[in-house]
């Protein structure tokens, strides 16, 4: 997670609790490194390859960190997609579209996981159309 958000005093206890990695701009090489130590050892972890909240609600372009994270290591990767969010209070819609996610009430919120693959000794290359 973006250490700024990550560093917020009423979040940083609850993020402490759910073992969340802190990832700042400039120094992630110690974020990347814990992140491949926890996978070595077999850890669970969730990786949001893009690195940013998206300012539309669309998928964006995902980061090298991700492939960094994962290069040499022969773990399963569970892509997985997050739907429903966008309007919330920690997504960028603007505060019209947040307005409508109140005034409908409840809101569908969806994880769907696709099937597992093993990742690849070598950097993905991942084809944008």
């Amino acid at each position: 997670m973006y250490k700024g958000i990550y560093d917020k005093w009423y979040l940083t206890w609850i993020l402490k609790f759910f073992d969340v990695i802190p990832i700042a701009g400039g120094a992630s090489r110690s974020a990347i490194e814990n992140i491949r130590a926890w996978l070595l050892n077999g850890e669970v972890l969730a990786l949001f390859p893009e690195d940013i909240i998206s300012y539309n609600g669309q998928i964006g372009k995902f980061e090298r960190s991700y492939e960094m994270a994962i290069e040499g290591i022969d773990v399963p990767i569970i892509p997985f997609y997050l739907r429903g969010l966008w309007g919330y209070s920690f997504s960028r819609a603007d505060d019209y579209y947040k307005e409508l996610q109140h005034r409908n009430g409840k809101t569908e919120i969806v994880i769907a996981f696709g099937e597992a693959l093993l990742s690849l000794q070598k950097p993905m290359k991942l084809n944008r159309r």
